[in-house]
C-alpha cells in the first residue's frame, strides 16, 4: 500500500505539472526525452504592446520537438518546419498587456528548455482614465529629432506617434526641404510624414533646415557641394501619379507578405515582394503582416520601406495608410498602398487583437472604399466574432466597397459563408465567368486570401481574377502566401 500511494502521488504531481502548460504543438513523449534542443536565447523582455518574434531552435535532424506556453497572453503561433524536427524556429506572440499594472512573467517551453518572457506593466493605462469624456492631450513624439544627409537628393519618412484623436501637421522652413505627404491624410494619430531634401547644388558648406511637426522640431543637416556647386536650380518636384490609359479600370492586389518579406528560405527581402507586386501592375495593393520597428522588420518601418521601394520601382507616387493589429506603435498590421490619392482613411480594431483599415479613392469620378484585414489564425470563433464586428463597421463606408485580406479560413467554412451572404467572392465569380486565371491557391494547398465585392455595388464590374505562382527556379517563394489580383471595370 505504501508503494502504491507513493506511485499515485508521483503520477498526480506529473499530471499537475503537465496541465500547467497550454500545448500548441506537442511532440511525442519519447522524442522529448530522447533528444535535446538548444535555443538562441532563454529570456526576453518586451514592452506593454503586442510583440511578435521567433525563437530559433537547434537540434539533431531526427529530433522531434514541441513548443508550449504556460500563460494565456503568450501564444505559440506556428513552428517551422510545421512538423517540428531538426533545426527550425517557433513563431510566438505576446499580446498587449491591458490588465496587469506591474510587469508580468510567462514562459515558453521547447522540449523542456524554458524561455522566460517578461512584459512591462500597463500601469495607469490598464483601465480607462478618460471617464469624463475629456480629450487626451494632443502631444506627439517623433522617432528622432535630427538627421544628417549627404549632398545628393534624399528621401525618408519621419514617424509620428500621437493619440488617436490628435491632428498634426508637418511644415518646413526651407525651400530645399520638402514635406511631400502625410499618412494618414489628413494626419491624425499615429503615422508618418514623407520628406525630401533636394540635391545641394548651391551651398558650398553644409546647410540646415527644419521640419516642424506640431511644434516639435526635426533638424536636417545636408552636406555642402564645395567646389562642385553649380548655378541655382529649382527644387525637384514630387513624383507624378500613375498614368491612366484609355478606359477606367481598377487593378487591386491582395498579398500576405509573411512579416514583410521573410521567404521560404528564411531570408528577409522586401525587394522580392516588390518584384511580385510590380509584375502584377496593380493600382492598389493591400498587404498583411507588415511590421513596424520590431525584430521582424529589423527595426525598420516597413510602411515606409514598401512605399519607397514601390516608388523607386515604378517611378510614380504611392499613398499609404496602415493600422496595427492591436492599435500599438510597433508590430504587425495591415497596409494599403495606392497609386490613387486618398480622399479619406479610417481604421477599426476588431476582437482578438485584429484590425481593419479603410481607404477611399476616386476612380473615374467614382468613390471606392477599400478595406484590408487579417483574421485570427487560431480560432474559428474568433474569426466569426471579427467578421461580425467588421461587417457593420464596413457599412459606415459608402458603396462601392471591397474587402480584402487573409481570412485564415477555407471557402466552405462558416466564416466565408457569413461574408458571402452580403459580399461576392470574386474568385468564385470569375470561375463562373471563365475569367479566372491560375488555380486559386494562395497558401499551401488552400485558398485563404480573398477579394470580396459588396453585392449591392453598382459601378464596379468584375473583369477577372488571377492568382500568381512566385516560386523561383530554386523553389524559393518570397512569402508563405501567393498574391491574388482582381481587375474591375469602373462604369
Amino acid at each position: 500500500m505504501r508503494h502504491t500511494s507513493l506511485f499515485a502521488a508521483i503520477v498526480r504531481s506529473a499530471l499537475a505539472a503537465a496541465a500547467a502548460f497550454i500545448v500548441v504543438h506537442p511532440a511525442p513523449a519519447e522524442a522529448q526525452t530522447a533528444c535535446a534542443v538548444a535555443l538562441d536565447k532563454t529570456a526576453l523582455t518586451v514592452g506593454v504592446g503586442e510583440a511578435n518574434w521567433i525563437i530559433n531552435v537547434t537540434s539533431a535532424a531526427a529530433c522531434a520537438w514541441g513548443a508550449s506556453s504556460d500563460s494565456d497572453w503568450l501564444v505559440v503561433k506556428s513552428t517551422m518546419p510545421a512538423v517540428a524536427a531538426g533545426n527550425g524556429y517557433v513563431k510566438v506572440r505576446a499580446v498587449a498587456n491591458t490588465t496587469s499594472a506591474s510587469r508580468r512573467t510567462g514562459h515558453f517551453v521547447v522540449n523542456g528548455v524554458v524561455y522566460t518572457v517578461t512584459q512591462s506593466g500597463c500601469g495607469a493605462n490598464c483601465t480607462p482614465s478618460n471617464t469624463n469624456n475629456v480629450e487626451p492631450p494632443c502631444t506627439i513624439a517623433l522617432d528622432k529629432t535630427a538627421l544628417t544627409v549627404g549632398v545628393p537628393e534624399a528621401n525618408w519618412s519621419i514617424t509620428v506617434t500621437a493619440p488617436a484623436s490628435c491632428a498634426w501637421t508637418a511644415t518646413s522652413d526651407s525651400d530645399w526641404l520638402i514635406v511631400r505627404s502625410t499618412t494618414p491624410a489628413p494626419a491624425v494619430g499615429n503615422g508618418f510624414a514623407k520628406i525630401r531634401a533636394v540635391t545641394n547644388t548651391i551651398t558650398p558648406s553644409k546647410r540646415i533646415g527644419r521640419v516642424s511637426v506640431n511644434g516639435v522640431i526635426y533638424t536636417v543637416t545636408q552636406g555642402g557641394c564645395g567646389t562642385s556647386c553649380s548655378a541655382p536650380q529649382p527644387p525637384s518636384t514630387a513624383l507624378p501619379d500613375k498614368p491612366r490609359g484609355a478606359g477606367a479600370q481598377l487593378r487591386i492586389l491582395q498579398y500576405n507578405t509573411h512579416h514583410g518579406g521573410w521567404g521560404s528560405d528564411g531570408v528577409y527581402s522586401p525587394d522580392r515582394i516588390v518584384a511580385q507586386v510590380v509584375k502584377a501592375n496593380p493600382d492598389v495593393v493591400t498587404m498583411n503582416e507588415i511590421e513596424q520597428l520590431d525584430s521582424w522588420s529589423k527595426g525598420s518601418d516597413q510602411v515606409a520601406v514598401y512605399e519607397s521601394l514601390l516608388e523607386k520601382a515604378t517611378g510614380w507616387n504611392w499613398y499609404a495608410v496602415f493600422v496595427n493589429h492591436a492599435g500599438a506603435t510597433t508590430g504587425n498590421g495591415n497596409l494599403i498602398l495606392s497609386t490613387f490619392p486618398f480622399i479619406g482613411t479610417a481604421s477599426h480594431l476588431l476582437p482578438a487583437s485584429r484590425a481593419a483599415v479603410d481607404a477611399t479613392i476616386s476612380v473615374n469620378g467614382r468613390n471606392v472604399n477599400i478595406i484590408s484585414t487579417h483574421l485570427d489564425n487560431v480560432s474559428a470563433g474568433n474569426r466569426l466574432n471579427e467578421i461580425n464586428d467588421l461587417l457593420p463597421w464596413a457599412l459606415t463606408s459608402t458603396e462601392d466597397r471591397l474587402i480584402l485580406g487573409d481570412y485564415n479560413a477555407w471557402p466552405e467554412t462558416t466564416e466565408i459563408r457569413t461574408m458571402t451572404a452580403t459580399y461576392v467572392d470574386t474568385w468564385v465569380e470569375a470561375v463562373k465567368m471563365g475569367t479566372a486565371i491560375g488555380d486559386g491557391i494562395t497558401h499551401g494547398s488552400h485558398r485563404i486570401d480573398y477579394i470580396f465585392l459588396s453585392r449591392t455595388a453598382s459601378f464596379l464590374k468584375l473583369a477577372s481574377v488571377q492568382t500568381f505562382k512566385t516560386k523561383d527556379p530554386n523553389g524559393v517563394t518570397p512569402s508563405d502566401h501567393e498574391p491574388v489580383l482582381a481587375v474591375f471595370n469602373v462604369q
